[in-house]
């Protein structure tokens, strides 16, 4: 009897309410007032981002990149899409990394290059949505004044790894 009383309150115990169900399908919402709190805490550094939503394995950042060294990047495991919110720049795309190394987060299948070496040169200003494919090479190349946008990395489905 005493064992069937504390299977009966461990399950009421363990068991997950309806509002914890419905917290964990909640929308995760950055407000215009975070996106621009983000974009002062940045300054003026030639790039620099910061993560305003999360929702595992998918995170939203905000990045401003102003004229200076870019770097490049190249993901082998994650497609990237940017938002573009203020500015224009102009993206290379594809080609291939000069001078690769793990990037500083050492995720993995994550790559910086100090350039990109061939690669097509795309124009992109605000308004605009760019995807980079898995695996390709990017860099911008020019920047006009600033370019501020929304970045999201969208990772390798499970069956195609």
């Amino acid at each position: 009897m005493r064992f069937a009383i504390v299977i009966g309150l461990l399950a009421l115990v363990l068991k997950p309410s309806a509002s914890a169900a419905q917290e964990a399908q909640r929308a995760a919402i950055a407000t215009a007032a975070d996106i621009a709190a983000a974009l002062v805490k940045m300054g003026k550094q030639p790039h620099v981002n910061d993560a305003v939503i999360q929702i595992s394995p998918f995170r939203v950042l905000v990045e401003n990149r102003n004229p200076g060294p870019q770097g490049a990047n190249l993901h082998q495991n994650a497609a990237e899409v940017y938002y573009v919110m203020e500015g224009a720049a102009t993206i290379v795309t594809g080609g291939r990394l000069i001078d690769p190394v793990v990037a500083a987060d050492q995720s993995a299948g994550n790559f910086r290059g100090v350039g990109v070496e061939g690669g097509v040169s795309q124009k992109i200003s605000k308004g605009d949505i760019v995807m980079i494919p898995m695996g390709a090479p990017h860099a911008f190349s020019a920047i006009e004044g600033s370019i501020t946008y929304m970045s999201v990395h969208l990772p390798r489905p499970a069956e195609q790894k």
